[in-house]
């Protein structure tokens, strides 16, 4: 990085706290699926473009939040906080993970464990 805030062939340099307004905690869980909710931003909602490209990522179709932050292109705790910003605007909805694996599978995983 040079010292005028840019990196090669990269742009300007933004820094996290930049993005997330300073904040720092992140409530949802990586695993968690986010989809849209078909509403449209308020008159008082204050999107940046990275919360645009964060929507835009889920309109895609429901997704784990560490998947949206692996195409953003974003650090995951960035993405984790500004999807937040549009859970709160209810411009997208949050499932929580759930264990959808069979006891077959398990038992699969740890054979292979256990014979390494």
């Amino acid at each position: 990085m040079s010292t005028d805030g840019y990196v090669e062939d990269d742009g300007p340099v933004v820094r996290a706290y930049a993005l997330t307004r300073g904040r720092v905690a992140a409530t949802l869980d990586l695993l968690a699926v986010v989809g849209v909710t078909g509403a449209l931003p308020g008159p008082r909602a204050n999107l940046s473009r990275e919360h645009r490209r964060l929507l835009g990522l889920v309109e895609l179709g429901p997704r784990p939040v560490v998947d949206v932050a692996s195409d953003s292109g974003l650090p995951v705790g960035v993405v984790r906080i500004l999807l937040g910003d549009l859970v709160e605007e209810r411009l997208i909805k949050v499932r929580p993970r759930t264990a959808n694996v069979s006891e077959g599978i398990l038992r699969e995983v740890i054979s292979g464990l256990q014979a390494l």
